[in-house]
């Protein structure tokens, strides 16, 4: 099958900060027919939101990784505990299957570039 994949990238770079997260989402999904609607959200591990985002999967064959930046403006995206990245894939304004989301945390350190793959599937 198919795989979706979106790509999140946070920059840090204020106040001496310079660490990147990149996220990858995959789906065994055929959009738009399986899904038509991505969203994605990283937030701090107190649930604080930092970056949201929602993609169309509707308006034309996705073409992915596609791509976001958040820039830090302080240290406080460093070190334990860290961020959460997750993501949901929707089919009108429900799931687009009861697998079709997830999330996975990530310590960001500084000078480092740190990777998350999120994969959505049905059980086993």
């Amino acid at each position: 099958m198919p795989a979706l994949a979106l790509g999140a990238v946070l920059l840090g770079t204020g106040c001496g900060v310079d660490a990147v997260l990149w996220g990858k989402v995959g789906a065994p999904l055929v959009c738009p027919a399986a899904g038509d609607r991505l969203q994605l959200q990283v937030t701090l591990a107190d649930g604080t939101p930092l970056l949201t985002q929602e993609h169309d999967l509707r308006s034309r064959v996705p073409s992915f990784p596609q791509s976001a930046s958040f820039s830090a403006e302080d240290e406080r995206y460093l070190g334990a505990p860290g961020l959460r990245i997750s993501a949901a894939i929707f089919q009108g304004d429900a799931l687009a299957a009861p697998w079709s989301q997830g999330s996975a945390g990530a310590v960001l350190e500084d000078g480092q570039v740190t990777s998350v793959l999120l994969t959505l599937e049905a059980p086993r």
